[in-house]
């Protein structure tokens, strides 16, 4: 049974695929200036999502002031000395929510899928929901997603027309596989981490997730995946 969380409303756009399936029944609406976007965690992860998010914006809070991937009860004396060398990488948190008290699990995945429709078409009219049963990152602090070789993520996403009628049902699953990248400055569309991140975080396997969710559905589409700056 999935436990429904927070919904969010936002600017959306999908690809080819489901401009297909959606068809005529999308015609006999007028796009409507935002589209659902519905984020929903099994009873399992939804019971401890306010423990996850707490880790998460502790953890968000000190990589913005120090570019270090650390809780602020693991900094170190010299902890700012990444600070002005990583200072031209628009990291990917950091580019979804410029104001940190906005970031939490649940807007993470939104923001991202919500960029990625945007992207994909603009005048999407209908709705995605996406349901997350299972979450696993290697060495996360809470340890009801801890997991100790690798991580990984699985779900299902289901998409509605305008009408309310089902067009897309499927099931997805990954692994974290980012690019890697070395650089000093980055800017371009992915979505950067630091290389802790990938077994800290929850941000790098959000972001593979919904690259895969985007391009399952629109298989024309690159969407936007984890990069690690190292």
């Amino acid at each position: 049974m999935m436990n429904k969380t927070i919904k969010r409303q936002g600017r959306k756009g999908v690809t080819r695929t489901l401009a297909v399936a959606i068809g005529l029944s999308a015609m006999a609406y007028s796009a409507p200036a935002f589209a659902d976007v519905d984020i929903q965690f099994s009873d399992q992860l939804a019971t401890y999502m306010g423990d996850i998010d707490r880790a998460e914006k502790d953890h968000e809070k000190v990589f913005r002031k120090y570019r270090v991937e650390s809780s602020s009860y693991g900094l170190k004396p010299r902890a700012g000395v990444n600070k002005s060398r990583r200072s031209q990488i628009e990291w990917a948190n950091e580019r979804l929510f410029p104001n940190v008290d906005d970031y939490n699990v649940e807007a993470l995945f939104t923001a991202m899928l919500d960029r990625g429709l945007k992207a994909a078409d603009p005048n999407f009219a209908g709705k995605l929901v996406v349901s997350i049963n299972k979450m696993r990152i290697s060495d996360f602090p809470v340890a009801v997603i801890r997991l100790s070789h690798r991580s990984q993520i699985s779900g299902t996403v289901k998409v509605y027309d305008a009408s309310g009628k089902l067009v897309a049902d499927h099931k997805v699953t990954t692994s974290l596989h980012p690019k890697r990248l070395a650089a000093a400055i980055y800017k371009g569309p992915d979505y950067a981490y630091a290389p802790l991140a990938q077994s800290t975080r929850v941000g790098p396997l959000a972001a593979q997730f919904t690259e895969k969710v985007l391009e399952t559905l629109y298989p024309k589409y690159d969407a936007p995946g984890p990069v690690i700056i190292n």
